[in-house]
């Protein structure tokens, strides 16, 4: 081995020794580094090659290889910096790779073996006390149906999308053996869907594609951990700007906010009345873009733009508190839907 290749070689070994053991709650001395250079690596070096090898790395690197400062006296004396405690600052810190983990951990219809090979990569961009506390996690969260076809499917749709191109998919609901089964046609066939992808979006948990389904107007929206023989066609999709009612297009914030459940009736203004300790909930079901007028007795009104399926059932979850005062078709629907409960447990 040449000596050019000896000292490249350690300078690789000591941006590793940085990256697998230190962050910045974890961080090295120069004589720490010299002991793991040993252990992990059988080199021996002198403090100074390190600290050379160190500054080279630095200087190369400044956004990732980060250090302290302190002063010290040399023989006579004299202060003098010195550059101690180094330590590797990541791209990912520790809590977003955790978050990200989470992600992959809960994620709908991923098989198990593909969430451990997906967690196992994150886990690799952490270091040795990420990877020791992060060992402990449970795959197994809770019992999911898998689906095998899923990242292909998404894999699929993505380059449709960027092509212009429709796709054909066939579609699963549960059984009540806790089976998923193809939808069928009337005659038992199974039932081919033709869209036009637009957008993947994240919604109550599960991934969805927004499309338009072909010869029907507006859009519609399919789970994708349902969704299975996904195929790409040659025909061009059509433009969403061409559908009804989206001559603008879309903006995903203004369309999540005024579908929280994804159902695909008509929207309309609301208002409605409940209790001001249901801020919380009105957030997180619609977003911070609602209008709110308080009123005496700790109430308040709401006044939002929203889907009409959607905010009849969120009134239906909140009835004990929430009175939608208008539109009056509305109002009267919820309340037919409460005496219709209201005979179920009566008789």
């Amino acid at each position: 081995m040449t000596e050019l290749h000896s000292k490249r070689l350690v300078q690789h070994d000591i941006l590793e020794i940085l990256k697998n053991y230190s962050d910045e709650a974890h961080k090295l001395s120069q004589h720490r580094i010299q002991e793991l250079l040993e252990s992990e690596y059988g080199i021996s070096v002198d403090r100074k090659t390190v600290r050379r090898h160190l500054s080279a790395l630095r200087e190369a690197d400044e956004q990732h290889i980060c250090y302290n400062e302190d002063i010290a006296r040399t023989k006579e004396g004299k202060k003098q910096n010195i550059l101690t405690q180094w330590y590797y600052r990541a791209d990912l810190t520790e809590g977003e790779l955790r978050f990200l983990i989470d992600c992959v951990l809960f994620s709908d219809a991923m098989p198990e073996n593909y969430r451990r090979d997906l967690i196992e990569k994150l886990e690799a961009m952490g270091n040795k006390h990420f990877r020791s506390i992060i060992s402990k996690i449970d795959l197994d969260v809770y019992n999911r149906i898998e689906n095998s076809e899923f990242f292909l499917t998404i894999e699929t749709i993505e380059t449709a999308i960027a092509e212009g191109r429709k796709v054909a998919f066939r579609y699963r609901d549960m059984g009540v053996d806790k089976a998923y089964h193809l939808r069928t046609e009337d005659d038992g066939t199974p039932k081919d869907y033709v869209v036009s992808p637009y957008q993947f979006i994240r919604a109550n948990g599960h991934s969805y594609l927004v499309c338009n389904l072909e010869d029907h107007e507006g859009l519609r929206h399919f789970r994708v951990d349902r969704i299975v023989e996904c195929i790409k066609l040659k025909d061009g999709l059509r433009p969403l700007r061409k559908l009804p009612g989206w001559e603008a297009g879309m903006r995903l914030c203004e369309y999540l906010t005024e579908h929280p459940n994804l159902w695909c009736s008509k929207t309309t203004h609301v208002k409605l009345r409940c209790p001001q300790n249901l801020m919380n909930d009105i957030v997180d079901s619609f977003g911070k873009d609602v209008r709110i007028t308080p009123e005496d007795n700790n109430m308040m009104q709401v006044r939002l733009r929203i889907d009409e399926e959607a905010i009849c059932h969120w009134a239906l979850q909140f009835a004990d508190g929430v009175e939608i005062i208008s539109p009056k078709r509305l109002r009267e629907r919820v309340a037919e839907m409460l005496r219709e409960a209201l005979k179920r447990y009566e008789n």
